[in-house]
């Protein structure tokens, strides 16, 4: 291309700005749907010189709004890109007069990998899972709150406020069945679940794309950054055909689909391998402090398979007063070994960040994280012990211990989910036993509480413990460090000293205020504290859970068989539930 002429890229660089200046120039707010990979950062550089170009025209130009989802699991180079480059934002925007604000989006504590993995509560998202519904509570729902509240702010501009995609048909054929589907456009605003959408760069190519970010690290194209650690991150993460397509898109020349790496959260068990990371790793030893984040993804990735793993008792009735016994979550064993490994990586990063005086550039394992997996893990009988998850905490953090996955793990060969069995458990847990005193109720409590009944009335009558309120599942952050470093080997002791059971751990934390929840769900956990007592009553909680469970349940067809015995028998007819000891179930007419 000679001097001074005007490349293809650079003419539909200016067509896409021309376009947002004229969301702009109505008055919508602009959002910016940005992740810091290579087609958010153009579009953002786009929006940005579309504002400047209006606000130099002289015209008034509504706040640029960039959205960042951080599901805390993110690959840590790829969120601090995602800082650096917003901060950039925000300063081009403070030199021009031009309203920037950038904000990021994070899970809610219970929605978090952490505590929805590590708790026991759902298992992370496999690369044959039917939906990928971590990305609901992961991003989808952050993101959400994080509109709503900026256009509550800007509520001037946000009756038809706009948001910027990054999406391309180009990038597979998934993702084009899935835009054309949508009615994605690069031109009009398009409405989903009332929402407006614009996706401007929708009919780039991957080349196109790499092109006009090499016009702004050259300084052809003005932008608010360089794109030059975009590049780098490119470069590391896809190996050379990255950094090949960064020194010919710096000339101006194409060459088909070189560079497709991507980037997600680093212990995303959907990707399978996680190629750009291990590129990463492998590119350079300045990578290297991500070994320890990877190891961990692909021990998670070769354990799928490994049913030995998992816990067999399935939590809600199948409708006719039998558990589903087959594999579900992780097991109380493997819940505990990921912890350690977490912990571990967590506590190896924080010494190397105290070595070159910078901060931890990551942290998969929080204070209140600890606690919400230990509230959890007791209310859910995963231990025969309280405050197990707290015990790890102190062996990793305050006594050194390290913990790493298995370097030379064989991956499990996928195969079929055993034949489900069934266990009887009735239509109440504890039925025939004074029901008043069980669940969610702490009776010592209620016997020494100078203040009248520590208690609340459930809409069925039932009385139960007052818990702080909150619109969701939260831990004081702050009460939970504390708790942590000074009361938690106190309570370690003590749980060992007077044998303690294990939903001792939700008790001590509800009543100290460490943990919040919702009124609306009270009864839930009321029913949930009865089933753990069911199972500590029958010997289901911790690590002999699933082989008690299996030697206990019968087959589909037993079952079948039973529940036609007492179809045809008296009008209630149950199981023997003294016969779960012999491993026997039979219905009597009662």
């Amino acid at each position: 291309m000679r001097e001074g002429e005007v490349s293809q890229v650079e003419l539909m660089a200016k067509d896409v700005e021309f376009v947002i200046r004229g969301l702009l120039e109505e008055g919508r707010a602009v959002l910016v749907a940005f992740s810091s990979g290579k087609d958010s950062s153009l579009v953002l550089a786009l929006a940005l010189n579309a504002a400047l170009a209006l606000k130099r025209s002289g015209g008034d130009v509504p706040p640029i709004l960039i959205t960042h989802g951080d599901t805390g699991i993110e690959n840590p180079t790829i969120s601090a890109l995602a800082m650096r480059e917003m901060e950039k934002a925000r300063q081009f925007g403070l030199a021009h007069g031009i309203t920037v604000v950038a904000e990021v989006a994070r899970p809610s504590l219970n929605d978090s990998w952490a505590v929805s993995v590590l708790s026991g509560r759902k298992l992370p998202t496999f690369a044959n899972a039917a939906s990928r519904d971590c990305t609901v509570g992961y991003k989808v729902l952050p993101m959400a709150r994080l509109r709503k509240k900026l256009l509550a702010r800007f509520k001037k501009h946000a009756a038809a406020a706009v948001t910027l995609l990054g999406t391309r048909f180009e990038e597979s054929t998934g993702r084009a069945a899935r835009m054309e589907e949508r009615g994605e456009s690069a031109t009009r605003p398009w409405s989903k679940n009332g929402q407006l959408f614009l996706s401007p760069i929708a009919f780039w190519t991957t080349d196109d794309v790499w092109e006009a970010l090499g016009h702004i690290r050259r300084g052809a194209l003005e932008a608010f950054t360089n794109a030059r650690d975009v590049f780098e991150v490119y470069a590391a993460g896809g190996g050379s055909s990255c950094a090949v397509v960064a020194d010919m898109a710096t000339e101006g020349v194409k060459k088909s689909r070189a560079c497709g790496a991507r980037f997600g959260c680093s212990l995303c068990a959907a990707v399978g391998r996680d190629k750009s990371l291990e590129a990463m790793i492998e590119s350079d030893p300045g990578y290297a402090w991500l070994r320890g984040l990877n190891r961990i993804q692909r021990f998670i990735v070769d354990t799928q398979y490994d049913f030995d793993r998992r816990s067999w008792l399935q939590r809600q009735s199948d409708g006719n007063g039998f558990l589903v016994v087959k594999p579900d979550t992780y097991s109380p064993a493997m819940l505990a070994e990921l912890l350690r490994y977490c912990l571990t990586a967590d506590a190896e990063e924080r010494v190397a960040a105290r070595r070159v005086g910078s901060s931890p550039r990551f942290q998969l394992v929080s204070p209140s994280a600890v606690v919400a997996i230990d509230a959890s893990w007791g209310l859910q009988g995963q231990f025969e012990r309280p405050f197990t998850a707290v015990e790890i905490w102190l062996d990793v953090h305050v006594r050194g211990r390290r913990y790493h996955p298995p370097e030379n793990l064989v991956a499990f060969p996928p195969r079929g989910v055993p034949k489900e069995r069934f266990l009887w458990v009735g239509t109440d847990w504890g039925a025939g036993e004074n029901l008043d005193f069980l669940g969610l109720r702490d009776v010592v409590r209620e016997m020494v509480h100078q203040d009248g009944t520590p208690n609340t009335t459930l809409k069925n009558g039932r009385q139960v413990l007052r818990a702080h309120e909150a619109e969701l599942f939260d831990v004081d952050e702050e009460a939970a460090e504390e708790f942590l470093t000074w009361e938690a080997e106190h309570k370690v002791e003590q749980s060992r000293r007077l044998d303690l059971a294990g939903t001792a751990s939700y008790f001590y934390y509800a009543g100290l205020g460490l943990i919040s929840t919702s009124k609306r769900h009270l009864g839930m956990l009321d029913e949930v504290v009865r089933r753990t007592n069911w199972k500590r009553d029958i010997g289901l909680c911790g690590s002999g859970a699933a082989a008690k469970a299996k030697a206990l349940s019968i087959s589909r067809e037993k079952r079948d068989e039973h529940l036609s015995e007492a179809a045809r028998g008296a009008k209630s007819s149950v199981p023997d539930r003294s016969l779960h000891e012999q491993g026997q179930l039979k219905i009597n007419p009662s």
